[in-house]
């Protein structure tokens, strides 16, 4: 009976840990937005302020957080 039981807790114990991402979606995402540059910012500083406006402005559900 305990090498049954052994068995058993080896078999749940390989199922809970098993790497997920074989079984993830990728999902890409294209949208389109403006940003104004202020005086003294740079291009890079303005791409990359306008890329976080534009992801907080896609709903959650369209970027599969929910």
């Amino acid at each position: 009976m305990g090498f049954k039981r052994h068995i058993f807790t080896v078999i749940i114990a390989v199922i809970l840990f098993l790497p997920t991402s074989p079984f993830a979606e990728v999902k890409e995402i294209i949208s389109e937005g403006t940003y104004s540059m202020g005086d003294g910012e740079t291009p890079s500083v303005a791409e990359s302020r306008a890329l976080l406006f534009r992801q907080r402005g896609l709903p959650l559900s369209r970027q599969g957080l929910m």
